[in-house]
């Protein structure tokens, strides 16, 4: 398994990698990563006795995550609701004087 110190250091992705290293591409464990596989994210592609994940597939699955999870309404009055409410007040006080 690749360590999560070279894993920082690595400039770019590869373009297909095995579960080690894609679950690290996720950002979630091995485990949590292997019971996603074909429901949220992309199941794999087998190639001679190995699995291997898209960097592209694992994105775009990543990406449909975050925006299905935005709709959620407990994820609307988190981090981001406080940020355009700070976002708010600022260009408010701009315009007071």
């Amino acid at each position: 398994m690749t360590s999560p110190r070279s894993i920082e250091r690595m400039p770019n992705w590869p373009y297909r990698m095995q579960a080690d290293l894609a679950c690290a591409f996720c950002g979630m464990s091995k485990t949590a990563f292997l019971n996603r596989a074909g429901t949220d994210l992309p199941a794999g592609i087998r190639d001679h006795g190995n699995v291997y994940w898209y960097t592209d597939d694992l994105q775009e699955a990543l990406d449909a995550l975050r925006l299905k999870d935005s709709h959620k309404p407990e994820r609307q009055g988190g981090w981001r609701g406080k940020l355009d409410g700070l976002r708010g007040s600022i260009g408010n006080a701009g315009s007071a004087g």
